[in-house]
């Protein structure tokens, strides 16, 4: 059945109304993923973050920042794309756009994911961090290196052994000075290993959580972009229909 006049109008609205929203989607997930990546990026390059995961070898607690980067990268070219593909109204382009933010969005999940299951308190990090902690502590004794290591870190995060002072008396070993709270002389409870997790947490959380909300954002504009491209193909029919109104906007030169 042909398209009545005013449903023609009232889908011209609506075709606007999306590239609006698709070009607001596209610059908000553009400063979105610049966030992300300066957070992940940060994480990185920072010299006490740095210094403590090359001393306790924690290299897997930067994979999640690693993929959020690559993910990040490919939003900022991606979502520069899609304002563009909403510019020049082009089906093709809008079907390429939509491909590659959803390959996108399944690599923002996988750095979400693996970022909150090695980089917060009480995840999988937590007891690994431990293990390698307490391994260091039995080391102290004979390897200066490990002894280093372990001072450092129970006098600058404030913590004893991988799980508690317990450790040291596990090992029948002196419980050295940096396990004291150097104002009141009390003996730090927690271990090094949930101590490490609870400061990484903030920064691994804010990110993820930016990083989530980028991919709701690029879902949404998936879905602005899907809509757009169904109503172009309507509207092309429409256009080359006898049908046309009047006061119809939408013609333009396009690739379909």
């Amino acid at each position: 059945m042909p398209y009545r006049k005013n449903e023609a109008d009232a889908r011209n609205k609506w075709t606007t109304r999306c590239k609006y929203y698709l070009f607001f989607f596209n610059v908000v997930s553009l400063i979105l993923a610049i966030v992300v990546m300066t957070m992940a990026i940060y994480i990185r390059a920072d010299w006490t973050i740095k210094h403590y995961i090359h001393e306790l070898e924690a290299y897997l607690m930067w994979t999640g920042p690693y993929i959020l980067m690559a993910s990040s990268s490919f939003t900022i070219v991606i979502a520069a794309f899609g304002c563009w593909a909403t510019v020049n109204e082009n089906t093709f382009l809008l079907t390429a756009f939509t491909m590659a933010t959803g390959a996108t969005v399944l690599i923002g999940l996988g750095g979400v994911a693996y970022s909150l299951n090695h980089g917060v308190t009480f995840s999988a990090i937590t007891p690994w961090l431990t293990d390698r902690f307490t391994y260091l502590v039995f080391e102290s004794d004979t390897d200066a290196r490990s002894a280093r290591i372990v001072r450092i870190m129970q006098e600058e995060l404030g913590c004893c052994g991988g799980s508690g002072w317990q450790d040291y008396s596990n090992y029948h070993m002196e419980i050295p000075y940096e396990c004291r709270n150097p104002v009141t002389g009390n003996m730090y409870v927690y271990g090094c290993g949930i101590i490490f997790s609870d400061f990484m947490e903030p920064l691994i959380a804010w990110m993820s959580g930016i990083a989530l909300l980028l991919i709701v954002l690029q879902i949404m504009a998936m879905v602005a972009a899907m809509i757009m491209r169904r109503n172009f193909k309507r509207e092309d029919k429409l256009l080359s229909g006898p049908h046309k109104s009047a006061s119809y906007t939408a013609v333009r030169s396009r690739n379909v």
